[in-house]
C-alpha cells in the first residue's frame, strides 16, 4: 500500500542535545524506480503517499559542527555542486545546496553570495522540492529578520514558506517576530498562539529548528505582544513562564543563551539584562555570573561574557581579600 515511511529526524549538536526536528523519508521499499538522486544530500522521489510513523525517530549527528569540520564536507560539496550547476545551470536544488555550503564560511561575502543563490533558486522557473526550499527560507528570513529595511520582504518569505511547508512552525513564529517589530501586536499574537498550541496539543512536538529544546523565545515574543497590547495579565503570565523555563534549565546554556541573544538584539544594556534575569540569577553570586558568562560566550555575545566574567572575578577577589 505504501512505498515509504515518513518519520521524525532529530538533529543533535556536539553535546547530544536536539536542535532541530524535521520529517524525512529514509525507509522505503526496494523498488527499481525508487533511487537516490543528486551529487550530494541525495534524495528519493516517492510517487505515492508515505506511511506516517509517529513513534519512529531517527537521531542524526552528521551536522554536529566538529563532525562537519572533521569530514571536510564543505570544500568537497562546493566542488561537486559547481560541477553539477555547470552541467545544469538552472537546477534550483543544486543552487540551494551550493548556497548552503558557501554560507558555512561565515563571512559577509559568503553570506551575500549565498543570498543571491537562494533567491535565484526560489524565483526561478524550476522549483526545488519543498523540503529543500526550507534551507533557502531559513537563511533568507534569518538574514532579513533584524534588517528593518527588509521587513516586508521577510514577511512575504514567511507567507510563502507557510504555504509550501505548512507543518513547520518556525515560519509562523518568524512572522510573529516581524509583526511585533512592526507594531502589529494583534497579528503577532495570533501567530504566537498558533505556535503555542502546536506544542501543547498532540503527541509529538511540531517541526522546528528554532524553538527546540526550549520554547523560551516563543514566550518572550508573547511577552512583547502583551506589552504592546497593554495586557497586564498576559504580560505577568508570560513573564512567569519565562522565569520558570530559566529556572528549570538554569545550569545549561540552551535556554539562557537564546534568551540573552533576544535581549541583546533589543539593545538592552547590561543593567537591563540583569534586571530581566534577576528572579533566577543573582548577580552578586559568582557562580550565577559564571553561568551567564558561559551562555553568553557560547551564543557569541562576547561583550556580555566579558562583563559578567569581570564581575565574578571582582567578587571572588574581594572575598579572598
Amino acid at each position: 500500500e505504501y512505498e515509504a515511511i515518513s518519520n521524525s529526524w532529530v538533529q543533535l549538536n556536539d553535546e547530544g542535545e536536539p536542535f532541530s526536528i524535521i520529517t524525512v523519508q529514509r525507509i522505503f521499499r526496494n523498488l527499481p524506480f525508487i533511487r537516490y538522486i543528486g551529487k550530494i544530500h541525495e534524495s528519493i522521489f516517492i510517487q505515492n503517499k508515505a506511511y506516517n510513523a509517529e513513534n519512529l525517530h531517527i537521531m542524526h549527528t552528521g551536522y554536529a559542527q566538529t563532525e562537519y569540520e572533521r569530514a571536510g564536507k564543505r570544500e568537497r560539496n562546493i566542488r561537486m555542486l559547481k560541477t553539477e550547476l555547470k552541467d545544469d545551470p538552472y537546477n534550483p536544488t543544486a543552487m540551494i545546496y551550493l548556497a548552503d555550503s558557501i554560507k558555512a564560511a561565515s563571512t559577509e561575502e559568503a553570506y551575500k553570495e549565498a543570498e543571491d543563490l537562494y533567491l535565484k533558486a526560489l524565483t526561478g522557473k524550476r522549483q526545488a522540492e519543498s523540503a529543500i526550499k526550507r534551507l533557502a527560507y531559513d537563511f533568507l528570513i534569518n538574514r532579513y529578520l533584524d534588517n528593518l529595511s527588509k521587513i516586508n520582504e521577510a514577511i512575504t518569505l514567511c507567507d510563502d514558506a507557510i504555504k509550501v511547508l505548512p507543518n513547520i512552525i518556525d515560519y509562523v513564529y518568524f512572522r510573529a517576530v516581524l509583526q511585533n517589530k512592526k507594531g502589529n501586536f494583534k497579528d503577532a499574537l495570533i501567530d504566537l498562539q498558533q505556535c503555542e498550541k502546536a506544542f501543547t496539543t498532540g503527541t509529538n512536538p511540531p517541526e522546528t529548528r528554532v524553538l527546540m529544546p526550549s520554547q523560551i523565545l516563543l514566550y518572550h515574543q508573547l511577552f512583547i505582544s502583551a506589552i504592546g497590547l497593554k495586557d497586564k495579565q498576559m504580560e505577568a503570565t508570560t513573564r512567569a513562564i519565562i522565569m520558570a523555563l530559566l529556572t528549570e534549565a538554569k545550569n545549561g546554556s540552551t535556554t539562557l543563551g537564546p534568551y540573552l541573544v533576544a535581549l541583546v538584539k533589543e539593545n538592552k544594556n547590561g543593567a537591563e539584562i540583569f534586571e530581566s534575569l534577576s528572579p533566577v540569577y543573582n548577580i552578586n553570586n559568582p557562580q550565577d555570573l559564571i553561568l551567564i558568562t558561559r551562555a553568553a560566550k557560547e551564543y557569541g555575545i562576547i561583550g556580555l561574557a566579558q562583563l559578567t566574567l569581570e564581575m565574578a572575578s571582582r567578587i571572588i577577589n574581594s572575598k579572598e581579600c
